[in-house]
């Protein structure tokens, strides 16, 4: 049977980025776990530019923000990727340039997106790109999502950095 690849669909970024050298060099992160915010109900869909999601800016085709309709890494919230259509979250932080930043993050697929391969991507203004992925399989249930936590390092080359999962 082929796998199919699509865009991760619920991606719940408990995301944390910093702690390079020492606690001085971290960058600071606001609402990693999407708590602050309008409240989403069940989910809603916010469209290119929305803020509604305390710290984060949605860019592209836009993004469901997941209140109860599954179950949340930590909290209650998470945001779905792809929505509609392939979308995108993004947030800028401070950071020292030459450090080395660990962006961590936990990632799911959307079960009623079907079973098979989801992908998400990660970057940081542009320059870092790295691809994640997460099976979906026949256990993954809205109530059991599956979440598992994913990273990577990042060298920073600016002294403010625009982190986005796509």
């Amino acid at each position: 049977m082929r796998k199919m690849k699509t865009r991760l669909v619920g991606v719940a970024l408990a995301v944390a980025a910093g702690m390079a050298a020492s606690a001085a060099n971290a960058a600071s992160l606001v609402n990693g776990s999407f708590e602050v915010g309008a409240d989403p109900g069940s989910f809603t869909t916010l469209g290119n530019g929305s803020t509604a999601v305390n710290g984060w800016t949605v860019k592209g085709n836009g993004v469901d923000y997941i209140g109860t309709y599954w179950q949340a890494a930590h909290g209650v919230r998470s945001i779905d990727l792809s929505a509609l259509n392939g979308g995108s979250i993004q947030q800028t932080i401070a950071t020292v340039i030459g450090k080395t930043y660990k962006v961590t993050f936990w990632l799911a697929g959307n079960p009623d997106g079907g079973l098979g391969e989801k992908l998400a991507a990660t970057s940081v203004s542009g320059d870092w790109v790295n691809t994640f992925s997460f099976d979906v399989g026949p256990a993954n249930t809205k109530q059991n999502m599956g979440f598992g936590g994913v990273g990577a390092a990042v060298r920073s080359s600016r002294r403010k950095q625009a982190l986005a999962f796509a």
